[in-house]
């Protein structure tokens, strides 16, 4: 439910309330909950008749199921493949039962993407094998879900949030191995955009632990696996493949799954509801409200949340004119209405514009929230910061207000600089007589690097081709850093199907 509010400042500070009425998709339809909301806001420039925002809860969260034929199949698969690796001396016949597997997180950015976060828990094993809605986690909460058909979800399953379907064509969180094994199954090639229950097969990596026992990672996005095979070794946070949603899946989304040495299904988390294994199996195991924020961005417009599985519409943009308006957006997971959350506007010479605090009326899995002003015709040109502090953490994002700097110091390097896109890279040329030493990197329209940096070093004419194998079709900007003088200039290119 999306929700609005207004305030006006008075002199330097206001408190106001606002109240809300908000019907909630999970209670009878009869009940209302009044939510109540407040804000204390600051102003060191100047008032603002109002303080606008909205937002809200993101609740298209994924569920997959597996029936008992998927899950017998994979089963006897298994089986075969280690029989078949103990034969050839690349798995042991006998595993050491007292060995100790530390878990440690199976998902990072990959290479060439950068964030503060990108996932949250939508569901955990269900311990509760009545159905349906029959529920109970590790914890002893409802974080699961069974359905009519029996089934009672047997894993953890991670979502990216937020911009999920983005992040999937872009390949952009990678699955790594909670702990090194041995690669005992694998599939690929399996349709990876599904939105809803269907029958299909998943895209998975299998990896077998010197205790004897196994992780599954399902829902992988297609022919982005790794190139070994069955029998290789992985080591902890080794690349596996990419988020995906291969097989029964309603989204994006990593499903991650354990067994012991007897191929019993276990919960890596230690709770009190946990009635599969007394310890837990994680290095370091967080807790089971994790708050956190996700993302800080300005948009030119409020993100728009499309059908699956359509990419978002983000409107992010980090160049805004003065007069122009900027949405200043957050995007959090496990938020409770008890988090207080600090935000801050500071200008380009240090002056704090706007300064703030929120609390989100109620908890949620994931969230966003927003707030839009108009940017002062006399506001002061530069680097400006929207922050948002959570628990003692400072969550940044910069942006530029007035025309983006480019050098004039160094004319003969980055002005006769120029790149096009053919043949799926981009080539980048430098034209110059001087001695260069630069750094070239390709960012995607909101600042984030999409492909391993390049370094150019020499005399004359000096060529650097950057390729853009699995980029989605769109704009690019090649930015080129001359390290001498630390100047800089971006250059627009458009990628190609």
């Amino acid at each position: 439910m999306t929700k609005t509010s207004r305030c006006r400042i008075v002199n330097s500070w206001a408190y106001f309330p606002v109240f809300m009425l908000i019907l909630s998709q999970n209670r009878p339809m009869k009940q209302l909950t009044i939510l109540v909301i407040c804000c204390v806001i600051s102003t060191t420039a100047f008032n603002q008749t109002s303080q606008q925002f909205s937002g809200g809860e993101y609740n298209m969260t994924p569920l997959d199921e597996m029936s008992p034929e998927q899950r017998a199949t994979i089963f006897q698969m298994l089986e075969e493949n280690e029989a078949k690796l103990q034969a050839e001396g690349k798995l042991p016949m006998v595993y050491n039962k007292t060995a100790t597997v530390a878990l440690q997180f199976p998902l990072a950015w990959n290479d060439g993407f950068e964030g503060y976060n990108f996932y949250a828990i939508s569901n955990y094993v269900d311990h509760d094998n009545a159905y349906p809605n029959s529920l109970e986690d590790w914890n002893c909460g409802e974080r699961t879900y069974d359905t009519e058909s029996g089934y009672n979800h047997q894993g953890i399953d991670y979502f990216l949030w937020p911009f999920d379907w983005n992040l999937t064509n872009a390949g952009a969180v990678k699955i790594v191995a909670a702990a090194p094994g041995t690669i005992v199954g694998k599939y690929d090639g399996n349709f990876d955009q599904n939105c809803a229950f269907n029958p299909g097969s998943w895209n998975a990596i299998y990896v077998k632990h010197t205790d004897g026992s196994t992780a599954w990672y399902g829902h992988m996005k297609k022919s982005s696996l790794t190139a070994k095979g069955l029998g290789e070794t992985v080591e902890v946070g080794e690349y596996l493949g990419t988020v995906g949603s291969s097989g029964n899946s309603t989204g994006p989304h990593l499903h991650f799954e354990m067994y012991n040495d007897d191929n019993n299904l276990i919960d890596p988390f230690e709770g009190t509801c946990n009635t599969m294994n007394v310890d837990t199996w994680w290095a370091d195991q967080d807790p089971y409200i994790k708050p956190e924020i996700n993302r800080v961005q300005t948009h030119s417009a409020p993100p728009e949340f499309m059908p699956c599985p359509e990419p978002a519409i983000t409107h992010e943009s980090n160049n805004f004119m003065p007069g122009s308006e900027c949405y200043f957006v957050f995007y959090a997971k496990d938020l409770s209405p008890t988090d207080l959350c600090n935000l801050t506007i500071t200008k380009a010479d240090g002056e704090v514009w706007y300064d703030w605090d929120f609390y989100q009326p109620d908890y949620y899995l994931a969230s966003y929230w927003y707030w839009w002003y108009t940017i002062p015709n006399d506001a002061p040109e530069g680097e400006w910061t929207w922050a948002v502090e959570l628990n003692g953490t400072t969550y940044e994002h910069t942006f530029i207000v007035g025309d983006m700097p480019v050098s004039a110091d160094n004319n003969n390097l980055l002005n006769d600089a120029t790149a096009w896109y053919e043949n799926n890279s981009i080539n980048v040329q430098l034209n110059t007589d001087e001695m260069v030493n630069a750094n070239v990197q390709l960012l995607n329209t909101v600042g984030q690097v999409v492909a391993p940096q390049i370094v150019v070093s020499g005399t004359e004419q000096q060529n650097a081709v950057i390729h853009t194998n699995g980029l989605s079709a769109g704009l690019y900007y090649v930015a080129i850093q001359d390290l001498p003088t630390q100047s800089f200039t971006t250059i627009p290119v458009y990628v190609y199907e």
